[in-house]
């Protein structure tokens, strides 16, 4: 396995793992500040990890190499 694919599926597992976690938070919560925190999560986990992702893709796979 390349770097670019590892750190794709370590991405990809991250973000997966976020919004489930997200999800089970908005369908177990018993007041409403939970289901709140759940909802946010789901949503802006993945956001905040993609963000991370596109941002240190470069300098850690390298500016021009294939």
């Amino acid at each position: 396995m390349n770097t670019k694919t590892g750190y794709l599926r370590i991405t990809m597992g991250l973000s997966i793992v976020s919004v489930l976690i997200g999800i089970a938070f908005v369908i177990f919560g018993e007041s409403v500040d939970k289901k709140t925190v759940g909802f946010a999560m789901s949503i802006i986990g993945p956001a905040v990890i993609w963000g991370i992702y596109g941002c240190a893709y470069f300098p850690f796979k390298g500016f021009f190499s294939n």
